[in-house]
């Protein structure tokens, strides 16, 4: 903190610890050290509700094969807190008109029932606030300062039916580095959180995370963008962003629609096939 005075997500001085990812992406928030960062606090606690939807995310399996006990109690409790913080969120990927069944083939060659469902507006601005909080945090620890005010990130995120086997090919052959939390010659989180990335270490920072195989982000954090041509409105499904802009992004709060009852617990969570808008 007494090296890195600004928020490394806006111009504001720095005043709490950021876990960047957050301990939520992690099985019982069991988080190697690493990758912590000076964050201001409107930063840091204004986009708990996208910590949250991706904690949630991240713990659907697309066939639902990893789909136990843990990953469903853990998935509800997350599902719960997006919705607090963003409401409305659950709603999007449950409603009826926004899904439907299908059957879709394993890569064993089972064939299997899934319900397909899509992720709305609000559902979408919290993945681009996470995906930008992640690319500048990516930035901060290979460069060593943060991603300057005047600089940008060009951020995609794949969900658990969105990254093909092609796609996530050609990122590979530019991302020649792998990395992950580890602490001590036991602990890693390698398999619940790994990128790849490329960096020249002074500007430019490239990377494709996986959070436990089940959502997928490619972020570009760059200290000077139009070198690169930046910022671009014809890449498919990504969104350009600025230090300083994350508040701005997070979907507007409304009253919660939906009430439940703190003493229902799930039997069993389903299996989903998630789309883009």
């Amino acid at each position: 903190m007494a090296g890195n005075p600004r928020c490394i997500y806006c111009a504001n001085p720095a005043k709490t610890v950021e876990h960047m990812p957050s301990k939520a992406l992690f099985r019982a928030k069991d988080r190697p050290s690493g990758l912590e960062f000076p964050s201001c606090k409107q930063c840091n606690n204004g986009t708990n509700a996208a910590d949250s939807a991706v904690a949630f995310l991240a713990r659907i399996d697309r066939f639902g094969d990893d789909t136990d006990t843990w990953q469903v109690q853990e998935a509800v409790k997350y599902l719960a807190a997006a919705e607090q913080g963003a409401p409305g969120f659950s709603a999007e990927l449950f409603n009826d008109g926004n899904s439907r069944d299908t059957i879709m083939r394993t890569p064993g060659g089972l064939l299997i029932p899934l319900a397909e469902t899509h992720v709305g507006a609000i559902g979408k601005a919290l993945l681009d606030v996470w995906a930008a909080k992640l690319g500048m945090s990516l930035y901060n620890e290979h460069v060593g300062s943060p991603l300057p005010l005047t600089g940008g990130l060009h951020a995609m995120w794949f969900l658990n039916n969105g990254l093909s086997g092609e796609t996530a090919g050609h990122f590979l052959q530019i991302l020649p580095v792998h990395s992950t939390l580890k602490q001590g010659r036991r602990k890693s989180a390698s398999g619940q959180f790994d990128y790849r990335f490329n960096s020249d270490d002074k500007s430019i920072v490239a990377a494709l995370t996986h959070f436990h195989s089940n959502i997928h982000f490619f972020t570009i954090a760059m200290a000077e963008p139009n070198v690169y041509g930046f910022p671009k409105d014809k890449l498919p499904h990504g969104r350009f962003s600025r230090p300083g802009e994350l508040l701005a992004m997070m979907p507007p709060k409304a009253p919660p629609a939906i009430l439940m009852n703190p003493n229902w617990k799930p039997l069993a969570i389903p299996r989903f096939s998630l789309l883009r808008p």
